[in-house]
């Protein structure tokens, strides 16, 4: 049986998920504009860190409420799913952190988080959809989130040669949404 958390905890973390993904698209359109920000030994780069590891954190936040709320069904694949996204998301959290003094290993942590976190989301995207919790185009968040890592990000990251500052902005886009979904459906 899923635990469902109180309406009183979850829909503060969606909307905390909706802004610190705000905060990060923000700050991915700033480096498509000066590239100081993506740029290793920069004091851009080391101290727009802080930011992105809180707007990171909030991410899981939100992935936490996602799967405290119930919406995702009682499944176990859509359980596992949410906590490996939910790992994939702190991973991706430690990795902004450990970038800033450790690049190489940073990548690493990003090259982990980053595809545990949209393989999460699918199979947590899918029990949203197979729970019938959700209806209209809120349904298709969680699993938007999830193929936005293998059908945008990556090829993106591929064509470019790195980080794809437009498609990182995207993906926190999605956030946005998952953070706006999970604080509306809750409100009611």
């Amino acid at each position: 049986m899923t635990t469902v958390a109180s309406p009183r905890l979850v829909r503060p973390a969606g909307l905390w998920c909706a802004a610190g993904a705000a905060v990060m698209v923000v700050v991915s359109l700033i480096t498509v504009l000066d590239d100081s920000l993506g740029r290793p030994g920069t004091w851009a780069f080391r101290y727009s860190g802080i930011v992105l590891v809180a707007g990171h954190l909030l991410v899981f936040a939100g992935i936490l409420a996602l799967a405290r709320s119930g919406v995702a069904g009682s499944g176990p694949l859509s359980r596992i799913g949410l906590l490996v996204a939910a790992g994939g998301a702190l991973l991706i959290a430690a990795a902004e952190l450990i970038l800033r003094f450790a690049f190489d290993l940073g990548e690493v942590f990003f090259g982990i988080g980053t595809p545990l976190a949209g393989v999460g989301l699918v199979l947590g995207g899918v029990g949203v959809l197979r729970a019938g919790r959700w209806s209209g185009p809120r349904r298709f968040v969680p699993l938007l989130c999830g193929l936005y890592v293998f059908a945008v990000l990556y090829p993106a990251e591929t064509l470019a040669g790195g980080a794809s500052y437009p498609a990182i902005a995207g993906w926190n886009l999605c956030f946005v949404l998952l953070g706006a979904a999970i604080a509306v459906d809750l409100q009611r």
